[in-house]
């Protein structure tokens, strides 16, 4: 059975760019640029391109997607989360791809990324029983 096509509206990419910028800010992502694109992707819900020297991050979110990306609750949400946390482990990826890479480059970025995760679960109050 074919998965049918659905339309995404303005409202929902208006909710999706919201949700986009509310995790830039949870995260702190001050550094990047956000753009965004309501286009389709042929098949993909959304997807991010980063550029990392020039700090900014267009994130594309699809005109069309298929009915059962919709039955998970809140997810347009989870995509936007979905695609931040691309945007707060791209430099750390860029670094990776490179040919020749610092070690001091990769720690640093990692010690952010884990400073990042402790700060963000600390203000949630939440520890792992």
């Amino acid at each position: 059975m074919e998965n049918k096509i659905y339309q995404t509206t303005i409202e929902d990419y208006e909710n999706f760019k919201a949700c986009c910028m509310k995790y830039k800010d949870l995260f702190g992502i001050v550094q990047y640029d956000f753009y965004f694109k309501h286009e389709n992707l042929d098949g993909e819900i959304s997807n991010v391109n980063c550029d990392i020297e020039a700090k900014n991050a267009t994130i594309f979110f699809s005109t069309e997607i298929t009915d059962i990306c919709r039955e998970k609750q809140d997810w347009i949400e989870a995509t936007a989360l979905h695609e931040v946390l691309h945007i707060v482990l791209g430099e750390l990826v860029y670094l990776g791809r490179r040919r020749f890479v610092c070690e001091t480059d990769l720690y640093a970025k990692s010690e952010e990324i884990v400073n990042l995760l402790e700060n963000i679960i600390m203000a949630c109050g939440r520890m792992p029983k």
